[in-house]
């Protein structure tokens, strides 16, 4: 079988370190090196019908298998390297900094996990190799606080079985993650199927499709839209932390007001939910717009009704957010079609967990949940007065 092409790993961790009773980490890493390298696609054509392994999935680096070697700082150097080439990267994390710099700042294992997170955050996993150490040197307490910071996903591990057994199911759920993210590459084409059928609607009725599109992403269940009806879900956008989620589309380009009219600003109306937010027990509200074409950053700071929103693009469309009333619209951009719509959400969603920004929007939900208290508690009393 000719050669494939593979997905380059990169394992970083403090090779000095001993781990699981004494046994000295830069053994265990090789041995975990060995065991992503043997893992392989069966060859289901031979001539006995017996699947043989044809393709190996992975080429892993670790350090201890580098030809190179030199000073610390020429070691940090061409991890910096290694990280720019890798496609996943697993970090063993003891809890320990590893040698200190020439610099005299940080850690080795601090400064190249800083690097990766910097240059390649996506790509990054983490993989705590319990029981922690808990050294009380500078480096080693600056490294523990930076990882806390972080809220980076990871995994416990007690034993080299667990380690092995964690690092093959994260590789899986990345490399699941890296298809999907990937799939649709031609989502945004307008003039086949469904997106074709959702052209030749008119405004009005597209909206409604795109909205039903956009709940069922949501809630991977269906839910018919009446004309003009606000619709709230209590939705996990990330792992464990559910708030209100307020749906909507914009059936045309962002530029035609006709559309954007139809949406306006639906935050304005958020006080409304005070009393539904307390009795799911949800955070505070976050908004979800299908859009139908492309989304600035510009646009979506207008939306919000201040040029000093947080406003961040990303493949996915436009998450914006403001300071003081702690706003949140998430502007989902090319919403086409069902899948396009799928493709966004999906998109929106790992942006959320490989970027930690999952607690961010928590904690303005809440903030955003207080400020809607107050709010409806005064338009009540003003109401009554009245």
């Amino acid at each position: 079988m000719a050669h494939l092409p593979r997905l380059r790993v990169m394992l970083s961790s403090r090779s000095a370190a001993t781990v699981f009773g004494g046994i000295p980490l830069h053994q265990v890493r090789e041995r975990l090196k060995a065991a992503l390298e043997a893992l392989a696609w069966p060859d289901p054509g031979t001539r006995k019908r017996q699947a043989v392994p044809a393709g190996r999935l992975f080429e892993v680096y670790a350090f201890e298998s580098d030809p190179g070697s030199g000073s610390e700082r020429n070691i940090f150097e061409q991890c910096r390297a290694e990280i720019a080439r890798s496609d996943l990267i697993l970090v063993l994390y003891t809890g320990e900094a590893g040698t200190t710099l020439p610099s005299g700042s940080k850690g080795i294992c601090h400064a190249e996990l800083e690097a990766a997170i910097n240059q390649r955050r996506a790509c990054v996993s983490l993989i705590n190799l319990l029981p922690l150490s808990s050294s009380g040197s500078a480096t080693d307490r600056a490294f523990r606080d930076y990882i806390e910071n972080l809220a980076l996903w990871s995994v416990d591990v007690d034993s080299e079985e667990a380690l092995h057994y964690e690092a093959c199911r994260l590789l899986h759920k990345r490399v699941v993650e890296l298809a999907q993210t990937g799939a649709r590459a031609g989502a945004g084409k307008k003039d086949t199927g469904r997106a074709l059928e959702w052209r030749q609607l008119d405004m009005h009725r597209r909206r409604l499709a795109m909205r039903e599109a956009l709940i069922e992403a949501l809630t991977a269940r269906p839910h018919p839209f009446a004309d003009g009806e606000a619709v709230s879900h209590r939705i996990e956008l990330a792992q464990a932390l559910p708030v209100i989620v307020r749906v909507d589309a914009i059936p045309t380009a962002m530029g035609q007001a006709a559309g954007r009219e139809l949406v306006g600003q639906p935050f304005l109306t958020d006080h409304r939910f005070a009393q539904h937010l307390d009795a799911v027990k949800s955070p505070g509200i976050v908004h979800v717009v299908a859009c139908q074409g492309g989304v600035t950053e510009a646009q979506a700071q207008r939306l919000i009704g201040t040029p000093d929103a947080i406003a961040v693009s990303s493949d996915f469309g436009v998450y914006v957010a403001d300071h003081v009333q702690n706003i949140q619209v998430v502007l989902l951009c090319r919403c086409s079609d069902p899948d396009a719509v799928q493709t966004a959400v999906q998109r929106f969603r790992y942006w959320l967990t490989a970027n930690a920004t999952a607690t961010l929007m928590h904690r303005r939900a809440q903030a955003r949940a207080r400020i809607l208290a107050i709010v409806a508690r005064e338009a009540t009393s003003i109401a009554g007065g009245a």
